[in-house]
C-alpha cells in the first residue's frame, strides 16, 4: 500500500498508537516518522521489486520493532545472490531506489522507468529466441511472480480511483456547495439565527473535509457559527447537538466532554448528553455569532435514579429577569433546584383530591385574601369547587376530570390550590425568578411555533415538543403557570407562559391575575429546591410592576394631533382587488384577496372569511395581527403547528353570528 493510511470516519484502518502505513514498506524517514515525499514512494515500489525478482522482501524483521530498525539501518542482501538471472543493471536499480538517504533515491518515477527501459532493450531477443511477450506471460503465471504484480496493479489502480474521486469531490465543493454555503450565509440575520444556520454548518463541515483551509470558506465560518466549550460533571459524556426546530433531523455526534474550541452552530440548537449509568440531559442551547466569547456550557449529569423521574436538575446560577417591563430588575443568585418537566397533571391533580387535599387545612399554609378581607379556611374553600359544586378545579364534574383528559395539564385552578397541591408533594411554586431561568424566552422566535398557544383546547403534556431549557418543556401555551410571587398591585400573582387560548405573545409577557382567578386555562408546574436556598426570601419578594395611566396623560392641541396624523398619509387611489381564489369550508367561505398597497407598487395579501348565514353587506371585523405575526414563515395551516394559522378558531363565533373577518397580511409579517 506504499505506506499509505486512511481514516474512515471513527473506524481506524491501522493500529491506535502506532506508526501509519504497513512496516515491511515503509521507508526509513517514514519509520523514524519524519516527512515523507514521493521519494517515499519510490522506495516502497523498490521494496516491491525486489521481493518481485527475490521472491522474498529485503527487510524480514521478526517483529515491527526489528524490522522497522532493519529499514532504518541494515543494507539488504543483493537480489542477485538469489536469483543470479536477474542483471547486474537491475541490481544497480534496486541499490538506488533503496537508499537509505533519500537525496540520492531517483528524483521521480520517471527516471527509474528510464533505466527499466534500458534493461529492456538490451535484453531485446533475436529472431531465434522466445518473444519477450510469451516469456514475460510465462513469468507471470508462475503465483510467485503474479501475485505482486496483481497486488501493485489493484493498489495503483485503488490509489488512482481514490485520487480522481477525491479531485472530482473537491471541484463540486468549490463549485457547488461553496456557493450554496455563501448564499445561505447572505439570508441569515445579524442575530446568527434561522433555519440557515444549521444547513450552512452541516454543508461547511462536509466541505471542510476537502478544503479546510479555503479561504472562503474561512471567511463564512463565522456568519453561521462560533466557537463552543462544553464541561460537564462527570466527564467523559458524549455530546450531541441538532437544529431546534428540525425536531425529527437526526443527532450530531460534537464529541466526548470536555469539549473545547469545536465549531457550533449559530442560534438555537437542541443538546443532547449521555453516559452510561447517569439520566440523559436535554438543553436548548444559543450561539450569539456576533459574540466574541466562546459559547460556554455546563452541565451536572445525575446518576440514574438520584432524582424523581419526572423533575430535571438545574444548577445554581446568577439570573435576570428577560420579561418586558421588569428586565430593570437587578440579577438575583438562585442555588440548585428541580423544576416538574411538565405541566402538573389531571391524572396527578386527582390524587391530591381523592387523598383529602381539600378537607385538610395543613396544606393550605398561605393567608387567603379576597376584596381586602381575609378568609377563613372554611369561607375560602366555597371558592374552590368544580362545575357540579364539588371541591375541585373549575373545568371539572362531579369531582373528576373529563374522559381523555388524564394526561393533560390541570386548568381551572386558583393560586391557592396550585400552593397546596405542591404542598402536598413535597414542592414549591417557582418564583418568577426560577421560572424565567428555565423558560428562556428569549427563544420565542423558535419555541412559541412549537407551542400550544392560540389553539382550542389544551393538548397532553410534553406532545407540544416545544422544548424550553435544561429539557423542561410546555413553558410556552397549553396552561398558564401559577408562580409564587406577588405582583405590587393588591392581591395579584404572576401566572405565565400563557394558555392554549391565549395569543403567541403571552409567552414572553408579563401578566399577574388575582390569587382567586380559576380562569379555564391556570395550571402549574413546582419546583423543589436542593438543600438550603439561602436566598429564598429574596427570590419571593413582591415584584413591582411598572405602571403608566394614559389617561391622565397631558393633552396635545388638535394643531399637534394634526402634525402626527399627517405621517399616516397616503394618496386614495383605486385598491383593484383581485380575488385569487375561495375555499367553502364548514362554518364559512374563505378567499384570498390581493390589492394595491398605497407604497412602492406593491400588492398586499388579505384573507376574508364569510359567513354561510345572513345576507351582504356584512358587519365586518377587521383583525390586525400581534407581534406573532413575525415568528411564522407561512399562513399556511399546514406550516404552523397548533393552530398558530390567521384561522378564527377561538373568533369562529364571528362568521358563526354572520359577521365577516378580515385578516391582512402586512409586510413583514409570515
Amino acid at each position: 500500500d506504499f505506506g499509505l493510511a486512511k481514516l474512515a470516519g471513527r473506524t481506524r484502518l491501522t493500529k491506535e498508537a502506532s506508526t501509519l502505513g504497513t512496516a515491511a514498506y515503509m521507508s526509513p524517514e517514514q519509520a523514524r516518522g519524519e516527512d515523507v515525499d514521493h521519494r517515499s514512494d519510490i522506495f516502497s515500489l523498490g521494496v516491491i521489486l525486489y521481493e518481485m525478482l527475490a521472491g522474498k522482501p529485503p527487510f524480514k524483521g521478526e517483529h515491527e520493532a526489528a524490522l522497522l530498525y532493519e529499514i532504518v539501518h541494515e543494507e539488504p542482501e543483493a537480489v542477485t545472490s538469489g536469483n543470479p538471472e536477474v542483471p547486474e543493471e537491475m541490481e544497480q536499480i534496486m541499490q538506488r531506489s533503496l537508499s537509505k538517504v533519500r537525496e540520492t533515491r531517483y528524483e521521480s518515477a520517471a527516471d527509474m522507468l528510464d533505466d527499466l527501459k534500458r534493461i529492456r532493450l538490451r535484453l531485446q531477443p533475436g529472431e531465434s529466441q522466445v518473444p519477450v511477450s510469451r516469456s514475460l506471460f510465462q513469468l507471470l503465471r508462475q503465483p510467485r511472480f503474479a501475485v505482486p504484480v496483481i497486488i501493485l496493479l489493484v493498489a495503483l489502480g485503488s490509489l488512482f480511483l481514490w485520487w480522481r474521486n477525491r479531485q472530482a469531490r473537491i471541484r463540486f465543493v468549490r463549485q457547488e456547495i461553496l456557493p450554496e454555503i455563501e448564499g445561505l450565509a447572505q439570508d441569515i440575520p445579524w442575530t446568527g439565527e434561522g433555519p440557515q444556520t444549521w444547513i450552512a454548518f452541516e454543508l461547511a463541515m462536509e466541505a471542510t473535509q476537502y478544503i479546510p483551509n479555503d479561504l472562503l470558506l474561512t471567511r463564512l465560518w463565522p456568519r453561521f457559527s462560533l466557537y463552543a466549550k462544553i464541561d460537564s460533571d462527570p466527564t467523559g459524556v458524549q455530546v450531541y447537538a441538532k437544529p431546534y426546530a428540525d425536531v425529527e433531523s437526526d443527532w450530531r455526534y460534537m464529541g466526548q466532554s470536555p469539549i473545547d474550541g469545536i465549531r457550533f452552530p449559530s442560534g438555537y440548537s437542541r443538546v443532547k448528553l449521555e453516559k452510561e449509568g447517569f439520566r440523559t440531559t436535554y438543553d436548548l442551547a444559543w450561539g450569539v455569532v456576533w459574540s466574541s466569547d466562546t459559547l460556554k456550557l455546563r452541565y451536572r449529569l445525575p446518576e440514574t435514579g438520584s432524582l424523581p423521574e419526572e423533575m430535571e436538575f438545574i444548577r445554581a446560577t446568577s439570573t435576570k429577569l428577560h420579561l418586558p417591563g421588569l428586565d430593570h430588575h437587578e440579577a438575583k443568585q438562585i442555588g440548585d433546584f428541580l423544576m416538574d418537566r411538565y405541566e402538573v397533571t389531571n391524572e396527578a391533580y386527582k390524587r391530591f383530591v381523592d387523598d383529602g387535599g381539600y378537607t385538610s387545612s395543613k396544606y393550605w399554609r398561605h393567608p387567603f385574601v379576597k376584596d381586602g378581607r381575609t378568609l377563613t379556611w372554611e369561607e375560602a374553600l366555597t371558592f374552590f369547587n368544580d362545575k357540579t359544586g364539588r371541591p375541585g378545579p373549575a373545568t371539572w364534574e362531579v369531582g373528576d376530570y373529563p374522559d381523555g383528559k388524564d394526561d393533560h395539564p390541570v386548568s381551572g385552578v386558583s393560586w391557592y390550590e396550585a400552593s397546596a397541591y405542591a404542598e402536598f408533594v413535597g414542592k414549591k411554586l417557582p418564583t418568577i425568578y426560577h421560572w424565567d431561568s428555565a423558560a428562556f424566552t428569549r427563544a420565542s422566535a423558535e419555541i412559541i411555533p412549537m407551542s400550544n398557544l392560540g389553539g382550542n383546547g389544551t393538548v397532553p403534556v410534553g406532545s407540544s415538543r416545544s422544548m424550553n431549557r435544561f429539557g423542561i418543556y410546555d413553558m410556552a401555551g397549553n396552561a398558564r403557570e401559577w408562580c409564587f410571587n406577588k405582583s405590587s398591585r393588591g392581591e395579584k400573582r404572576f401566572i405565565l407562559g400563557g394558555g392554549w387560548n391565549d395569543p403567541a405573545y403571552s409567552f414572553a409577557d408579563v401578566f399577574a391575575q388575582h390569587s382567586f382567578d380559576r380562569s379555564e386555562t391556570n395550571g402549574f408546574r413546582c419546583i423543589r429546591y436542593l438543600g438550603s436556598e439561602v436566598n429564598q426570601d429574596d427570590l419571593e419578594e413582591i415584584i413591582e410592576l411598572p405602571f403608566r395611566d394614559f389617561l391622565n396623560e397631558p393633552k396635545v392641541s388638535d394643531e399637534t394631533f394634526a402634525t402626527f396624523l399627517n405621517q399616516y398619509a397616503y394618496d386614495k387611489t383605486e385598491l383593484d382587488a383581485v380575488v385569487e381564489w375561495v375555499k367553502e369550508e364548514e362554518d364559512w367561505i374563505r378567499e384570498k384577496i390581493t390589492f394595491n398597497a398605497a407604497y412602492g407598487n406593491e400588492r398586499m395579501i388579505a384573507y376574508l372569511f364569510l359567513p354561510k348565514k345572513g345576507m351582504p353587506p356584512y358587519q365586518t371585523v377587521i383583525l390586525f395581527p400581534g407581534a406573532s405575526a413575525a415568528y411564522f414563515r407561512s399562513s399556511e395551516s399546514d406550516a404552523i403547528p397548533f393552530h398558530h394559522t390567521l384561522e378564527p378558531g377561538s373568533r369562529a363565533f364571528l362568521q358563526k353570528s354572520g359577521r365577516a373577518f378580515l385578516y391582512p397580511i402586512y409586510k413583514g409579517t409570515f
